[in-house]
């Protein structure tokens, strides 16, 4: 039956078979391409590729199925077969196509109707080949063309098949490879491009109607048309004159939308015709550029490395190791290549465990080989002599059809990591000697700081105390300072007031003098005070949203009596609208008052000193959240040399003894401490012979309330805020009675005299509790309170009196030393309704008491 097939393939069909066969070897440019057929046990070669290249030409293929040749592997299972490369898998190592070097194939099994195999259609080429999805396409619609011949055969539909060029157009025209058909040069006319061309490259025959203007088009730069021209006519020569197919070359054309392929183009000559085909490997070119690139980077990383690189090939033979093994054990690259195992692995164990781990690697598969490679720990030996530890990774290569392709290491030196680890263990017996000794000197040295905990403990308690006394004492100093000044300014007070009568001008002036020195002395009290308390951490601020006109009115009244002394003009500019400021409203006055005083004292008669509000900020050194108070005097200036002294205490610009101005020095530091307490700032300029300019930025309240602009005080229309009249206390036909609670004798003369000249009647007690006691046989309209008392103190005293029902609406003045900014609110928490600090000016306490008796008046 088969016979009989064979037979009716006619002599047309084989030649028509045979050209089929030329131009596909043509057009994937190998060295052989058949088709064979399977006889009986044979495989037999029924048409080859004339090219000259093509050794079975001349010599027979035809072979025994079991002989090993390709072919039989597609017959025997029916499927197309790829091979790049024979020479890297030992399964072909008998094939017979390899004596003549065909070492690539690609090969599809040819069937009849039913399924039985015919033979096969293959190319064979004698170099490394990676065929194209394009060429195996190719390839496969060739097959079914062919096996569509032999069923018709095989059915007698036709007594021939091909009908020479209209079939081949029909070919052309539905393979995936761009093909061109122009006459032989010098009539160079192009009269087919089939589709695929035109895909490629964008152009139809209109496009290009000669050779002249494909060239002209394709390639625009004229040096490379040049060559690219001289390469194609060289080309077509050799096709002449081999009668064949030639080498396909490498060629970069230019698109009709001005993309650059990559193209390789093979040309072959069939009767007078020239048949170009163009395969695009631009994707094969960019691929093969990468690789090239990631290789050279990969090179450069494994020859820089201090880590050896290696590469072995499937039977363990190195193919590659990087130069840093020089630096590992001496050898050279080269010299490490023609060493054994024995000479590379000095140790016995790492003998055995590198050959096993060599056999664990040639057999294991895709599957089961560990994600980060085989870790061994090996010694090596040196080139010197000497051995070295080396840390092993291994990793196997495999090709897509899983078989070992390559083997992968990298060797890294672990000598002193070995030798660490032995120097460890070594120690290891060390360390635990020394770990019970560490016990012991742990378990004493808990002990000493057990010891010490105590000690500091019992430090602590010590300090605790020393604070408690360092307050008590400054507690104590407020008080036996300004007790018996008070009773000083008390008595001055009653004689100018002529209270125990007339007195002449010397007598007054004596007494003024004592006035303005106890003032002064009172001042510096404070002033002393203050700064102790800052440094010791214990002032209070009263924080609340304070008005500026307020506070500015104030101090300026305050200070009106010294200026007109000097003839001094007080000015004021306080803008509209000024937002209210956060801060202590009495500390603020005290620092307005210092800053104003030091204005006065320093400026020469007649001169000028203003207060000024600056808000929005109108200058680059002002947050926009802080309020600026300035005062600016004409007076003598600083010097340049003693800016250094300012805010120092206790320390003056002119401290000679017979210096000019008087003062402690504590002035600007409270000024600068009270400031950066409110979380403000100090700022000022001078300029000798001219004056200063002190400012203070103060924080603005959140929630701002509007005030009216005060108006300018001077030394011409505001002399009318400062009144020298007497007071004038105006009392019912019944006196009022007041108990008088203080322990100091002097004060207690002093305030006694003075009330009972101003129409009251008083009843004394020496400290709380004879106050409580006297209150059970009088009733008084008002109790004046001193503070600190013996036996019961003030405070005390007072919460006694508010929670009883039948003393809790008598008025009560309390008098005290301040010892802590808050003390004016322990004394109103406790029921006060009046605070007086030492020492207490007895005009200021006739005045108080008038105002809390005007309901019973």
């Amino acid at each position: 039956m088969m016979g009989q097939k064979y037979k009716v393939i006619t002599k047309d069909t084989f030649q028509e078979w045979q050209r089929i066969i030329n131009a596909i070897t043509n057009i994937a440019g190998v060295t052989v391409g058949l088709i064979t057929r399977v006889l009986g046990n044979q495989v037999k070669t029924i048409v080859a590729s004339q090219n000259t290249e093509n050794p079975y030409l001349k010599l027979s293929r035809d072979s025994v199925i079991g002989s090993g040749i390709y072919c039989e592997q597609v017959i025997r299972n029916k499927t197309k077969l790829i091979i790049n490369n024979a020479l890297k898998n030992q399964k072909w190592e008998n094939n017979f196509d390899l004596q003549y070097n065909l070492i690539s194939y690609l090969g599809f099994p040819l069937r009849y109707s039913d399924n039985r195999i015919f033979g096969t259609i293959c190319l064979l080429n004698n170099r490394e080949t990676y065929y194209s999805d394009d060429l195996i396409y190719l390839l496969e619609k060739m097959r079914d063309l062919i096996e569509s011949q032999i069923h018709e055969i095989e059915n007698n539909w036709l007594d021939q098949l091909f009908v020479n060029k209209s079939l081949l157009r029909t070919i052309f025209d539905s393979i995936p490879v761009g093909i061109g058909l122009s006459a032989f040069p010098p009539n160079s006319a192009i009269f087919y491009v089939n589709p695929r061309f035109t895909n490629l490259f964008g152009y139809i025959t209109n496009d290009i109607p000669t050779i002249n203007d494909w060239f002209n088009i394709a390639y625009p730069d004229p040096h490379y048309r040049r060559l690219s021209y001289k390469l194609w006519f060289k080309m077509i020569l050799q096709a002449r004159q081999k009668k064949g197919i030639v080498e396909p070359q490498e060629f970069h054309v230019t698109c009709k939308n001005g993309d650059v392929r990559d193209v390789l183009i093979s040309v072959r000559i069939l009767d007078n015709i020239l048949l170009s085909s163009f395969v695009d490997i631009t994707k094969q070119k960019r691929t093969e550029a990468q690789l090239r690139l990631s290789e050279k980077r990969h090179r450069l990383l494994a020859e820089y490395a201090t880590d050896n690189i290696w590469t072995m090939t499937p039977d363990f033979q190195f193919d590659y190791i990087s130069p840093s093994i020089e630096y590992i054990r001496g050898y050279t690259p080269e010299e490490v290549r023609l060493q054994s195992f024995e000479q590379i692995l000095v140790a016995p164990d790492s003998l055995l465990k590198g050959y096993q781990r060599l056999k664990e690697v040639s057999q294991c598969s895709p599957e089961n080989t560990p994600k980060y490679g085989f870790r061994d720990e090996l010694e090596l030996i040196c080139k010197d002599g000497s051995t070295v530890w080396t840390e092993v990774i291994i990793t196997p290569v495999f090709d897509k059809q899983g078989n070992l392709k390559q083997i992968q290491g990298i060797t890294r030196n672990i000598t002193d990591r070995k030798n660490y680890e032995f120097e460890l263990n070594k120690a290891h017996d060390q360390i635990i000697q020394i770990n019970a000794e560490l016990e012991e000197r742990v378990k004493k040295r808990t002990l000493e700081l057990k010891e010490r905990e105590i000690r500091l403990e019992k430090t602590n308690q010590e300090l605790i105390k020393a604070n408690r006394l360092k307050d008590e004492f400054l507690a104590m100093m407020s008080h036996e300072l300004r007790t018996p000044l008070n009773a000083i300014l008390g008595m001055t007070e009653i004689l100018l007031e002529k209270i125990y009568g007339e007195i002449n001008i010397q007598q007054e002036q004596s007494l003024k003098t004592i006035e303005n020195s106890g003032q002064h002395l009172l001042s510096l009290i404070n002033d002393i005070l203050d700064v102790t308390k800052i440094e010791a951490g214990k002032i209070d601020l009263n924080f609340k949203n304070i008005s500026v006109y307020s506070v500015c009115e104030s101090s300026l009244d305050l200070i009106q009596a010294q200026a007109q002394k000097k003839q001094i003009q007080l000015q004021s500019i306080l803008p509209p609208d000024l937002p209210e400021i956060y801060a202590d409203e009495n500390r603020i006055r005290q620092v307005l008052l210092n800053l104003l005083n030091n204005a006065v004292k320093f400026t020469p008669n007649y001169g000028q000193v203003t207060l000024e509000a600056i808000y929005p900020p109108v200058s680059d050194n002002q947050n926009s959240r802080h309020l600026r108070l300035s005062v600016t005097d004409t007076g003598i200036g600083i010097a340049r040399e003693n800016i250094d002294k300012l805010f120092q205490p206790f320390v003056q610009i002119d401290s000679n003894l017979n210096r000019q101005y008087e003062g402690t020095g504590l002035g600007l530091v409270l000024v600068k401490k009270f400031v950066e307490l409110h979380g403000g700032k100090v700022s000022f300029s001078s300029r000798v012979a001219w004056g200063s300019c002190f400012m203070i930025d103060l924080p603005i309240a959140r929630n701002q309330i509007k005030h009216k602009v005060l108006t300018s005080i001077n030394n011409n229309n505001n002399t009318s805020n400062i009144s020298n009249n007497r007071i004038e206390t105006k009392v019912t036909k019944k006196q009022p009675l007041i108990l008088l609670a203080e322990d100091n004798e002097a004060n207690v003369i002093s305030m006694q005299n003075y009330l009972e000249a101003k129409g009251y009647r008083l009843f004394i007690a020496m400290d709380g509790q004879e106050a409580i006691s006297a209150l059970s046989g009088k009733k008084p309209d008002l109790i004046v309170m001193d503070i600190q008392m013996p036996k019961l103190d003030g405070i005390r005293a007072i919460e006694y009196l508010k929670q009883n029902p039948d003393y809790c609406n008598i008025p009560i003045i309390a008098i005290t030393a301040p010892v802590s900014g808050n003390d004016r609110e322990k004394c109103l928490k406790a029921g006060a309704d009046e605070y007086m600090s030492k020492p207490v000016r007895l005009r200021d306490l006739a005045n108080h008491i008038q105002r809390l008796l005007i309901p019973i008046s």
